[in-house]
């Protein structure tokens, strides 16, 4: 299996290097060539880092991920990775990348809720999709500052307060998770078994 990872440019990528080596059996390409990204049968967008930033480094990045679907390609995003996916943000310059449908916005400070939101939460299913029913109740590693609003195919959410935050937003060839798994031990485990069990279809 060809494993992308879209270099960021912080260079703090050995965790999500470390966790596709361990739990995908492959040696993931860190990149930020489209036309490498384009070639991989799973491009892992990182949770680290600018939503702008990101955006900028990566030109071309929207054109990577069409030509990579439509060859069927997946694409998993991870916090971050997730966020520059919908359309638009409150951090940075605000344009996303248009793939999900949404906004994504700030913790409101109102809430008194500690931002950013460091820490374990459940994983609640709202829509039982195969594989990802495997994953109900599972404590996963977040942290951030930004969540999207967005009922464009919301499968899993957290709760932070009263806070319902999409946490795992599946369509199509396109997965994207508002947690860490790299960061969440054995169920990062089983969200990787489970990534490849819906990529196997």
């Amino acid at each position: 299996m060809r494993i992308a990872i879209a270099d960021n440019g912080i260079g703090n990528l050995g965790n999500l290097a470390n966790y596709v080596e361990r739990n995908f059996g492959a040696k993931p390409l860190i990149t930020s060539n489209p036309m490498d990204m384009a070639a991989a049968d799973l491009l892992i967008l990182p949770g680290v880092g600018n939503f702008s930033a990101l955006i900028r480094r990566i030109e071309g990045l929207r054109e990577a991920i069409e030509r990579l679907t439509a060859r069927g390609g997946y694409v998993l995003g991870v916090c971050l990775g997730m966020q520059i996916l919908f359309e638009e943000s409150e951090e940075g310059s605000g344009k996303g990348l248009g793939v999900l449908q949404g906004r994504v916005v700030r913790i409101p400070s109102e809430t008194g809720l500690r931002i950013p939101r460091i820490g374990w939460a459940p994983l609640r299913i709202k829509n039982p999709l195969e594989p990802w029913t495997r994953l109900e109740g599972l404590d996963f590693y977040y942290a951030h500052s930004y969540y999207a609003k967005s009922t464009d195919s919301v499968v899993g959410v957290s709760y932070y307060g009263s806070l319902e935050i999409p946490s795992l937003v599946v369509k199509g060839n396109i997965v994207a998770t508002q947690f860490h798994p790299e960061r969440s031990g054995v169920s990062g485990r089983v969200f990787a078994g489970a990534l490849l069990s819906y990529m196997r279809g």
